[in-house]
């Protein structure tokens, strides 16, 4: 994947701290902050598909509800569907 700005040479006055760590540290951190933020609701999506469609229909009329009596709702049907 080519680079949006050229790498940045060598050290820059004043940082102790090498480029290609720099960029490291980002995209480990870029990393971790997607799969903390992505992974639950992947998991939500990937056991909605595994529900037939009438509960899937009762699932989402839900939505009138606030976002936590939804995933009170969403919780108990999942788990007595995948139980």
């Amino acid at each position: 994947m080519p680079r949006v700005y050229p790498p940045i040479e060598g050290r820059q006055p004043g940082s102790g701290l090498s480029p290609s760590l720099i960029e490291s540290v980002a995209g480990f951190s870029a990393g971790i902050i997607s799969t903390l933020v992505v992974h639950p609701f992947d998991v939500v999506k990937t056991r909605l598909q595994g529900v037939s469609y009438l509960e899937h229909l009762e699932i989402w009329s839900l939505a009138k509800f606030g976002p936590i009596q939804w995933i009170q709702v969403l919780a108990v049907t999942l788990e007595t569907r995948c139980g």
